[in-house]
């Protein structure tokens, strides 16, 4: 039993130092691995985070276009179907009107929404552009953590939602100036109109004044005719009773004589 009994225990020592070897061997390359794994899983989200940065600056780059666009449009005074307008810059804010029925000798009142003066909206443009410059002047170019990855998905977030910010503040002033040019379209007008019936009524009377004043010469004329016509004999005065350019004083002839004379309200005419 001695005797076999070492050999025993050599065998069984000898395989558990193999299995020792191999499981530190394992344990090397499993901790291999998981730092590959590692490493691999950061360049992923890296390129994503930079993948995001890009859209986003590329977000940037419209959105400060649009911009500029309609900072650009709104400095425009020449309306689209003619005519000029104030500056749109000029325009201003209205407070909000109430709805109201008609009551007794109340009229109607239609609902009128408050709307901000053309200056703020401008000025939501160029603030809401600074902002954003401002963002994507932030935005990282470059990752190498997961820490690096992280914050760039952050910075591109606030780029996008400074972006979208922008878009917003461009599109209300663009409305909110078509909405100007027509008010200023519709001022003129009516500002046109009233010219035009204020010219229709001055000529009507410059017409009515005309043909008074021809009135009243056709009248006077056909007075003067009626009273130096006929008989143009003189009475009393200092002409003679057949010299009809005789000067002097005329007398108008006694009642029931015809001829001429002066008018019924000038007994006494001088010739």
């Amino acid at each position: 039993m001695t005797v076999d009994a070492a050999p025993s225990r050599n065998r069984t020592r000898s395989w558990a130092l193999l299995i020792a070897a191999v499981l530190v061997a394992g344990g090397g390359i499993a901790a291999v691995v998981s730092v590959n794994s590692y490493n691999a899983e950061t360049a992923r989200l890296c390129h994503v985070a930079l993948e995001n940065a890009e859209t986003a600056h590329n977000a940037t780059q419209e959105a400060a276009a649009s911009a500029t666009d309609a900072l650009t449009a709104v400095e425009n005074t020449e309306l689209p179907d003619g005519g000029t307008s104030t500056a749109y810059a000029d325009r201003k804010a209205v407070e909000a009107v109430k709805a109201q029925k008609a009551e007794g000798d109340k009229p109607e009142v239609k609902a009128v929404p408050a709307r901000q003066s053309g200056a703020d909206f401008v000025k939501d443009v160029t603030d809401a552009k600074a902002d954003l410059a401002k963002a994507e002047k932030a935005l990282a170019e470059a990752c190498e953590t997961r820490e690096d990855a992280a914050a760039i998905d952050a910075q591109a977030t606030a780029v996008t939602d400074a972006a979208k910010k922008l878009d917003a503040a461009s599109t209300a002033l663009t409305e909110d100036f078509a909405l100007f040019q027509a008010d200023e379209a519709a001022r003129l007008a009516a500002e046109k109109k009233a010219a035009e019936e204020k010219a229709a009524a001055e000529a009507e009377a410059a017409r009515i004044a005309a043909e008074q004043a021809a009135a009243e010469e056709a009248a006077h004329q056909a007075e003067q005719e009626s009273w130096n016509g006929g008989d143009s004999g003189n009475w009393g005065g200092g002409g003679n009773s057949g010299n009809s350019g005789g000067g002097g004083t005329q007398i108008a002839p006694p009642p029931g004589q015809s001829g001429g004379g002066c008018p019924p309200s000038q007994p006494v005419c001088y010739g």
